[in-house]
C-alpha cells in the first residue's frame, strides 16, 4: 500500500470532449483526493461526465485542462507499461472473443509483466490461480466466457485486475444489467478488496448500493463534484438537493429513495415488533393511509406475532377482524 497521505488526486482538473460543433466541457475546476484502500463511488445523472472522468483518469482520455496524479507522478509522464503496473481497469462493456475461456482473460493481467512474447511465468500463473480463488470462480476457470453469467463475467474481469497486481482498480458501471444478487457479490468483493489495500472508484447508477457501501462519494453536481462520506453528502442534504424531485424524496433516516406519498385517508397502527411495524406501516402508506398513532377516534391496525403466526387486526365500527397476511387486511380496509 501507498504511504503517502493520498494516492491519486486530480488538480484543477476539466473534463470534457470535443465535436462538431467544438468543445464541450463536462466538469471543471476539479480539487479531489482519494487514500490508499478507499472504496469510492461516482455518481450523477446521466450525461454528467461519469465514464468521461474516469476514462481521463485510467489515460484513455486527455484532460481539458489540470492534471492526475497518481503516487505524486504525473499520469502523462508515466511510461505506458509502468502505468499498467499501477492501475486496472474495467469498462462498462465486456468486450471478449467468443472462444476465450475465463482463465485466458484472467491472464492477460499479466501482460504488462510478461516478456515481449508473452510468456507466463511460475510467479505469473500462481497470480493468476489467486486471482480466481479470490473472486471465487476457480471452478469456472476453463468455462468459455460466453458459457457464464454477467455476474460471473464481471467477476472474470475483477479477477484480471487482481492478476495485475495494481494499486487502483477503476471500474466504469460494474454492476450495470446484473441482478441483485450479482450486484452485492461485485459490490462486496470491492469492499473486501479496499479492505485489504486496494484504491478502487467505480461509477454506479444504484445510489442505494453506493451509499451502503462507499467510504466515499464522488457525487456530481453540473460541472463540480461534491465529495465526503455518504453520510456526511445525506445529512447536509447534498444528496437530496441534487436527486430529489416531485415524485421521489430520500429518506433522511434510512438513506433510501422513495416515492412521495400522497394520503387521502387516516388509520392508527400499533405494534411493538419493529420490523413487522415497519413493513405494516409501508404496505398501509402504500396503500394511500397517513398513519397517526395518538388518535383514538380513527381505525385501528394492530399487528402482532404468536409463536410463527403474524396476525393482524381491524378493529373498527364495533367490529375486529382477522387476517393472517397484509394483502388480505389491505383489502379489507
Amino acid at each position: 500500500m501507498y504511504d503517502s497521505k493520498h494516492i491519486l488526486s486530480l488538480n484543477k482538473a476539466a473534463v470534457g470532449f470535443s465535436g462538431r460543433s467544438g468543445k464541450r466541457t463536462l466538469l471543471e475546476n476539479l480539487n479531489l483526493q482519494l487514500k490508499a484502500g478507499e472504496l469510492t463511488g461516482l455518481i450523477g445523472r446521466n450525461g454528467a461526465g461519469k465514464s468521461t472522468l474516469l476514462r481521463c483518469i485510467v489515460r484513455l482520455q486527455k484532460l481539458m485542462h489540470g492534471s492526475v496524479l497518481i503516487k505524486d507522478q504525473n499520469i502523462q509522464e508515466i511510461h505506458p507499461n509502468d502505468f499498467a503496473q499501477l492501475l486496472a481497469y474495467v469498462s462498462s462493456g465486456l468486450e471478449y472473443s467468443e472462444t476465450m475461456t475465463i482463465i485466458e482473460m484472467v491472464s492477460l493481467g499479466r501482460f504488462p509483466y510478461t516478456n515481449w512474447i508473452g510468456k507466463l511465468l511460475p510467479e505469473d500463473k500462481t497470480l493468476i490461480d489467486e486471482a480466481l480463488v479470490q473472486v471465487g470462480i476457480v471452478h469456472l476457470a476453463h468455462r468459455k466466457l460466453t458459457e457464464v453469467s454477467d455476474g460471473e463475467r464481471q467477476k472474470a474481469m475483477i479477477a484480471r485486475t487482481l492478476a495485475q497486481n495494481t494499486d487502483i482498480i477503476v471500474l466504469d458501471e460494474p454492476t450495470a444489467f446484473l441482478d441483485l444478487p450479482s450486484k452485492y457479490d461485485i459490490i462486496s468483493l470491492l469492499y473486501e478488496l479496499t479492505r485489504k489495500g486496494k484504491t478502487v472508484i467505480y461509477s454506479t447508477h444504484d445510489l442505494n448500493i453506493a451509499l451502503r457501501f462507499s467510504d466515499k462519494i464522488w457525487l456530481i453536481d453540473n460541472s463540480a463534484i461534491h465529495d465526503g462520506s455518504p453520510e456526511d453528502l445525506i445529512l447536509d442534504k447534498t444528496i437530496a438537493g441534487i436527486f430529489e424531485s416531485d415524485k421521489i424524496l430520500l429518506n433522511q433516516t434510512t438513506g433510501d429513495f422513495e416515492l412521495r406519498k400522497h394520503f387521502t385517508r387516516k388509520l392508527s397502527l400499533k405494534c411493538k415488533i419493529p420490523d413487522l411495524l415497519h413493513w405494516t406501516r409501508q404496505a398501509l402508506q402504500r396503500a394511500g393511509y397517513e398513519i397517526d398513532t395518538n388518535s383514538e377516534s380513527l381505525p385501528l391496525v394492530t399487528a402482532e406475532r404468536n409463536d410463527n403466526r403474524i396476525i393482524w387486526k381491524i378493529q373498527r365500527f364495533n367490529e375486529t377482524l382477522v387476517f393472517e397476511s397484509i394483502y388480505d387486511m389491505l383489502s379489507a380496509l
